[in-house]
């Protein structure tokens, strides 16, 4: 039975008292922790004293310890999402790298909670500036993209060099760099400052639903997302995603929903 550090009264530690309480069940969208280690903040140490009780009244019994570490023991039902962290900073969640679906490493994971999940498969593009080829600036900035500029405004430009690859996941990744000054609506292009466009495509939709698939046990289906926002145009429609995706679907048990 799980044990929690609990007081009734206000006082110093001697009040505290590690006691037995009922395992929590997690909800829809909740985890359960399996708790390693617990760190108690001065706050935290004012509070139980009672000397904050004005701002924060203590409702009895109460506990201490809301910084924790920890592993997930159980969950609901949960949607993974794949993406490289490596490849960009906390600032620039929006123009994240599609990661690979890897279904030998990651089932044996998702399958241990014993819980229905499904694997979100982006539909969205991203636009971001990359750095110089010989800059010592940060692998990739952040995106500030303004919303008048769109990808024709780089492809119509004679300013611009055209290089065209695939990510790992099989995205369509478009890098457009400048090869001279020049200005796109209120930005300013030095040579070699670039615009890169990701853009999902039917054949990378079809990879990441065959592969979702593989990974089998509990999985319960898939969910295609997108960002709205100012790089909504370059989001592939509904259909387009389940006319990509509509082969491999069929061929999965009828119970499985989108």
């Amino acid at each position: 039975m799980p044990r929690a550090v609990k007081f009734t009264q206000y006082g110093d530690v001697d009040v505290l008292d590690v006691v037995e309480v009922p395992r929590p069940v997690p909800a829809a969208g909740q985890v359960l922790v399996a708790m390693r280690a617990a760190g108690i903040n001065p706050g935290e140490a004012s509070i139980r004293k009672g000397l904050l009780e004005d701002v924060f009244p203590t409702t009895f019994p109460s506990g201490e310890g809301s910084d924790i570490a920890g592993v997930i023991e159980e969950v609901d039902e949960f949607v993974p999402q794949f993406y490289d962290v490596s490849k960009f900073d906390s600032d620039e969640a929006g123009t994240a790298i599609a990661a690979k679906i890897d279904p030998e490493r990651c089932g044996p994971v998702f399958n241990h909670f014993g819980k229905r999940f499904r694997i979100g498969i982006s539909t969205f593009g991203r636009a971001r500036p990359v750095p110089k080829e010989d800059s010592s600036q940060p692998a990739y900035r952040q995106a500030v993209f303004f919303a008048d500029l769109s990808q024709m405004d780089f492809a119509s430009s004679s300013a611009f060099r055209l290089d065209v690859a695939q990510n790992d996941a099989g995205e369509l990744v478009l890098s457009y760099r400048a090869t001279r000054k020049t200005r796109i609506g209120d930005s300013d292009f030095d040579p070699g400052d670039a615009m890169q466009f990701i853009l999902s495509t039917p054949g990378a939709v079809r990879a990441a639903v065959e592969s979702a698939r593989r990974i089998g046990g509990r999985l319960a289906g898939v969910v295609f997302f997108r960002w709205p926002g100012t790089n909504e145009t370059l989001a592939m429609r509904p259909d387009e995603a389940l006319a990509a995706a509509g082969p491999i679907l069929n061929r999965w048990p009828a119970e499985f929903r989108l």
